[in-house]
């Protein structure tokens, strides 16, 4: 039988009806902030094509960009 880790939920804020967890996943927030400080998320500029956020509208720009290699 699995046995998973315990997780510890508890009641707070204004609505006593949610659940929060009160673990914090640091791989998580670690690659949330990493995409905040690239631009990933909240960046200004979007790439045309898949719409990813960026900085800069050249790093926007060159994202879905395909450079022609004749041979």
């Amino acid at each position: 039988m699995y046995q998973g880790r315990e997780e510890k939920m508890t009641l707070s804020g204004k609505d006593e009806n949610i659940l929060k967890k009160t673990k914090r996943y640091v791989k998580y927030h670690q690659l949330l902030t990493k995409a905040r400080e690239n631009g990933r998320i909240g960046g200004e500029f979007k790439c045309p094509v898949c719409g990813m956020s960026y900085h800069t509208s050249e790093q926007a720009d060159a994202c879905c960009r395909i450079e022609d290699e004749s041979i």
